[in-house]
């Protein structure tokens, strides 16, 4: 598998064009990401037409919606390498599902770079 970086990117260029469901907004959701922006960056491929939205399409329609410049995304060089990453995120989500809840992660020690 490639490497996976994580940058800041402009939410309102990213191309969200392929989404197996619609990302419908509610607005709750919408002022849970302008109050506490996101916890989990949506990860995004490479194509020659730009950066294309895997997952997390909610997450970025809502960050344009609130005026969001920037945002964190976790790029991957291929389909397949995201295919990949959500598998593990998948998987790391169930497992944490059986935990206690302990409060928010803490998201302090995470940088993108530009």
């Amino acid at each position: 598998m490639s490497a996976q970086t994580l940058i800041t990117v402009d939410p309102s260029a990213l191309l969200v064009d392929l989404n197996i469901r619609e990302a419908a907004l509610d607005a709750a959701f919408v002022d849970n990401i302008r109050a506490n922006e996101m916890i989990q960056p949506p990860v995004v491929h490479k194509t020659d037409g730009g950066l294309r939205m895997v997952t997390g399409h909610r997450r970025t329609l809502a960050a344009v919606d609130v005026g969001h410049q920037e945002m964190c995304v976790i790029v991957t060089e291929t389909p397949e390498d995201s295919e990949h990453l959500i598998k593990q995120i998948s998987e790391n989500d169930a497992e944490r599902a059986s935990l206690v809840p302990s409060g928010p992660s803490d998201t302090s020690s995470w940088s993108c770079s530009g």
